[in-house]
């Protein structure tokens, strides 16, 4: 990402964090994470605001999610990337990683598994193959918490049945 393309996705980024947030985040840091997720999430157009931004603020939420000694605000910041990257992006990434949040009561929300099973579930249904991996270990174990019956596949919307069944038969012979 060139400097001055950059600056432009930083001065858009923190515009947007602090009108829907309030956390005015210095534009030393909103560079400094910009250089980070280019080269940790492979640069180019799938990590730019203006080619993926689901996958933008996937990244951005897992780089700032380890900055509690850098930055006081992350879990704030972190979880309202993965939202972003959920809500209004539909990127699969995103949602499981707000279903993360949820699932392990991260990034500053309460422990929540039925709400972490429905994101889960969001970005299985778009074919994410770690949500659809937790979700089959939720319906092989069960989890009365998030409202899963072990060994229950058939509590599972249509599209990922399948998955579920042969993830519990995998598991189940060994």
């Amino acid at each position: 990402m060139d400097p001055e393309a950059r600056r432009r996705a930083c001065v858009a980024f923190r515009t947007k964090l602090s009108r829907d947030t309030g956390v005015n985040l210095p534009a030393t840091v909103c560079e400094g994470l910009l250089a980070t997720i280019y080269e940790e999430c492979g640069g180019g157009e799938e990590v730019s605001l203006e080619g993926n931004p689901g996958q933008f603020y996937t990244c951005l939420g897992g780089s700032i999610a380890n900055l509690e000694l850098v930055l006081p605000d992350h879990p704030k910041i972190a979880l309202w990337c993965y939202r972003e990257a959920a809500e209004v992006y539909t990127h699969p990434g995103g949602m499981h990683s707000l279903a993360w949040c949820y699932d392990n009561g991260q990034q500053g929300v309460t422990k929540d598994p039925a709400q972490a099973a429905v994101w889960f579930q969001k970005a299985a249904d778009l074919g994410h193959a770690p949500s659809k991996a937790t979700l089959g270990s939720l319906f092989l174990y069960g989890d009365a918490r998030a409202g899963v019956v072990k060994g229950s596949p058939s509590s599972a919307r249509p599209s990922i049945r399948a998955t579920v069944r042969r993830y519990i038969s995998l598991h189940s012979a060994t």
